[in-house]
């Protein structure tokens, strides 16, 4: 990342994917260690998987869950610390998927092998369309693709303002479901064109110099 370099960017990334089954404690240098991280993302596409903290009253990890443009993971059980961001943005849902196993450490792998999975697959598939395999489009798909029906006594839950669960996110990772949307093609977001149950789309919502 090039920390502490007043001149220098993050270093060219040519991994496709990360995974980071550790956690940072609370430090100063944070702050500056997510914003390179999220700028070589955003520059260079990696898919980042991090995992939060074991334990459920333990503290949401800084480094590298309070990322904008990684995924974190936790565990199907609940079992991990949640709850939002604190520095570089307060707020958002962390963590956004979970998977099952018994550790973070093993549920993060998890997750970061099916984003592999998923570009590979974009790549046999959409050879011409490189937004197939877009840091972005992957954790959207991956998210998209999660489900709800392992939670018990349907606790997991969303509003229109918090539209991730606070302990569970997205819901439980499901690689076919998300195979299945990335399968189904890129359409034309809405109201230019409307999409089957399945299929992706990746867009600028963003009018320019705004």
């Amino acid at each position: 990342l090039n920390f502490g370099d007043l001149v220098n960017p993050p270093n060219i990334e040519v991994a496709t994917v990360h995974n980071h089954s550790w956690i940072g404690t609370p430090d100063p240098n944070n702050l500056e260690i997510l914003e390179r991280t999220d700028f070589a993302i955003y520059r260079d596409n990696p898919t980042v998987v991090v995992g939060v903290n074991n334990g459920a009253t333990s503290a949401l990890p800084e480094l590298l869950s309070n990322a904008y443009n990684t995924i974190s993971v936790g565990l199907t059980d609940g079992n991990h610390s949640s709850g939002t961001t604190t520095v570089y943005g307060n707020g958002r849902i962390k963590p956004e998927i979970v998977a099952p196993h018994s550790a973070t450490s093993y549920a993060t792998p998890q997750v970061s092998s099916s984003a592999l999975f998923l570009q590979a697959s974009a790549k046999a598939l959409f050879p011409a369309d490189p937004d197939a395999r877009k840091s972005d489009t992957i954790k959207a798909i991956i998210l998209a693709g999660a489900t709800k029906e392992e939670f018990n006594q349907n606790i997991w839950d969303r509003t229109t303002a918090r539209p991730l669960d606070e302990v569970y996110g997205a819901g439980e990772l499901n690689i076919q479901r998300a195979y299945h949307i990335l399968d189904a093609g890129r359409f034309s977001p809405y109201p230019a064109a409307s999409a089957t149950e399945e299929g992706w789309a990746r867009e600028s919502i963003i009018a320019g110099n705004s």
